[in-house]
C-alpha cells in the first residue's frame, strides 16, 4: 500500500509530465531514467543531540525515477526519489523521506516573441531533518541570475533532487553537502535535530525579456513554505537589468524585495513567532568568463530590514561563484551573505554567511571520487535567539562494478555550535556504504 503522500506526489509528477500530450502529442519526446540504491548507514548520533547520544546501523532503499516529457512547444521534466530508512536499534526513527523536483520550460513563447523567456521550477521535500547545504548552484540562484548568466532550466536541476541523506552518486547524500544538491531548496546551512518530518517546498518563476541586443531584463518570484520545526513563509522578487559588455562579460543591477512571515504554529517560540521581516535591497553583478573552463558570477548589494520584532537593520549582502574545470573533474567555490529566515530553527530572520568549497576528480575510467567543504554562520538580526556556527566535511569514493550497476562509499562529519536560545550544539559522523543500480533510459515515443 502506497502512502498518501507518496500517492500525492507521484500523481502530481506523471499529471504535469503527461499534460504535455494534450498540448501537443505530434513530435514529442518522453523518457524514464530510474535508479535503485540500497546502502548501509553507521551514524553515531542518529538524533543529532550534544549528550545522550545514539549510534545506530540503518538501511536505506532508495527508488528515484526521473520522467522528461519534450516537443516544440514545452519541456516537463520532474525527479521523484523516496528513501525508505530502518534503525537497528531505533526503530521509531524509521521513516520515509521524500524530495521532488518539477521544471517547465515554454519554448514556444520564444517562437511567439524571440525576446521573450519563461521557466518556471517547483521543489519540495519531506524528511526528519531538512539538508542544510547544497553543494550545486541552485536552478534559479540568485547569484546566477542576478548577474544573468543562468542557462536553460533543467538538466542538473531534474537529474539532482532526492531525499535527505541518501543516494549520491548512489551513497550517502545526492551529489553534495547535506543531501539535496541539484534542485532549487535554498538552504542556509542550519542542522536540526531529528524530529517529526518536516516539509520545504520552494516554487519559482522567471520571466526574461531581450530588450536590445546587448539589454535584458528579468523579473523573478520565489515563494517558500518551511514547515515542522518553525513555519515560516518567504516572498521574495528581484528585479535585474543586465548589459553585455562582451562575448566574456555581463554587468547587471537591480531592487530586490523579500518579505518572511513567521508563525507560531510550529514546534518553536519566540516574540517574532507571529511577525513578519520585509527587506528592500539593491545590488550589482556581474558574470565573467575568466577563460573557457573558469566562470565567475558574483554580485554585491545593500539592504534595508524591519525585522519581525520593529527593529530596523541595514546589511550588506551578496553572493559570488567560481569554478575551475578539468578534463577529469572539477573545483568550486561557492560564498554568499544574504537575509535569511532562520532554517527553521526559530521565528527570527538572521543575517546567513555561507561558503562551499568542492573538489570532483575521476581516477580512472571506474573510479571517482569528491570532497565537499560547508561553513555557515547565522545571527539573528534582532536578539540572541539564533547564533549558530555550522561544519560539514564530506568525502567519498564511486566504483563502476558493470555498466549498470555503481558501488561507492561516503564519510560525513558534522559539527554545529549555537550560542543563542535556539539550534542544537552536536557533532555527528555517518558513513555510507551502498550499491546503485541504473537501467538503460526508457524511451516511450520520439
Amino acid at each position: 500500500m502506497i502512502p498518501s503522500k507518496e500517492k500525492t506526489l507521484l500523481s502530481l509528477l506523471f499529471g504535469i509530465l503527461f499534460l504535455g500530450l494534450f498540448i501537443s502529442p505530434s513530435h514529442a519526446k518522453l523518457t524514464l531514467d530510474t535508479s535503485l540504491s540500497v546502502s548501509e548507514q553507521y551514524t553515531d548520533n542518529l538524533f543529532f543531540t550534544f549528550a545522550n547520544k545514539k549510534d545506530d546501523f540503518g538501511t536505506f532503499v532508495t527508488p528515484r525515477l526521473t520522467l522528461i516529457f519534450e516537443n516544440k512547444h514545452v519541456k516537463l521534466g520532474g525527479t521523484y526519489t523516496a528513501s525508505a530508512q530502518f534503525y537497528v536499534n531505533n526503530s521509531q526513527a524509521n521513516t520515509v523521506s521524500q524530495g521532488m523536483n518539477l521544471i517547465i520550460d515554454l519554448p514556444f513563447l520564444n517562437r511567439i516573441s524571440k525576446k521573450l523567456e519563461v521557466r518556471v521550477n517547483e521543489s519540495f521535500n519531506f524528511a526528519p531533518d531538512q539538508p542544510a547545504f547544497s553543494g550545486n548552484s541552485n536552478i534559479f540562484s540568485s547569484a546566477t541570475e542576478i548577474a544573468g548568466g543562468a542557462g536553460p532550466a533543467g538538466g542538473a536541476g531534474v537529474a539532482g533532487v532526492g531525499a535527505a541523506g541518501v543516494g549520491g552518486a548512489g551513497v550517502g547524500g545526492l551529489g553534495g553537502i547535506g543531501g539535496l544538491a541539484g534542485n532549487s531548496l535554498d538552504n542556509q546551512g542550519v542542522f536540526t535535530q531529528r524530529t517529526t518530518t518536516t516539509f520545504q517546498n520552494q516554487a519559482r518563476i522567471f520571466v526574461g525579456y531581450a530588450l536590445a541586443p546587448r539589454w535584458n531584463a528579468n523579473v523573478q518570484y520565489t515563494n517558500i513554505f518551511r514547515g515542522g520545526l518553525q513555519d515560516s513563509l518567504t516572498h521574495e522578487s528581484p528585479i535585474t537589468l543586465s548589459y553585455r559588455v562582451s562575448e566574456k562579460l555581463k554587468i547587471s543591477g537591480g531592487y530586490n524585495f523579500q518579505s518572511i512571515e513567521f508563525s507560531s504554529g510550529g514546534a518553536t517560540t519566540a516574540p517574532g513567532a507571529n511577525g513578519t521581516a520585509t527587506s528592500h535591497g539593491v545590488f550589482m553583478g556581474t558574470n565573467y568568463q575568466l577563460t573557457p573552463t573558469i566562470p565567475i558570477i558574483a554580485n554585491a548589494g545593500v539592504s534595508v530590514t524591519n525585522t519581525e520584532v520593529d527593529t530596523t537593520r541595514i546589511n550588506f549582502d551578496g553572493n559570488a561563484e567560481i569554478t575551475k574545470n578539468f578534463p577529469d573533474g572539477s573545483i568550486g567555490l561557492r560564498v554568499n551573505q544574504q537575509i535569511a529566515a532562520g532554517g527553521g530553527v526559530a521565528a527570527s530572520s538572521t543575517l546567513n554567511q555561507n561558503a562551499v568549497l568542492t573538489f570532483q576528480k575521476s581516477f580512472t575510467r571506474l573510479v571517482g571520487g569528491f570532497l565537499h567543504l560547508g561553513y555557515s554562520r547565522n545571527r539573528s538580526l534582532a536578539g540572541p535567539l539564533i547564533d549558530l556556527d555550522s561544519y560539514q566535511v564530506r568525502s567519498g569514493l564511486n566504483l563502476a562494478l558493470l555498466r549498470w550497476l555503481n558501488a561507492g562509499i561516503t564519510y560525513s562529519y558534522v559539527n554545529q555550535e549555537s550560542g543563542g536560545q535556539f539550534g542544537a550544539t552536536a557533532q555527528t559522523n555517518q558513513i555510507f556504504l551502498g550499491l546503485t543500480a541504473i537501467p538503460e533510459t526508457f524511451t516511450f515515443f520520439k
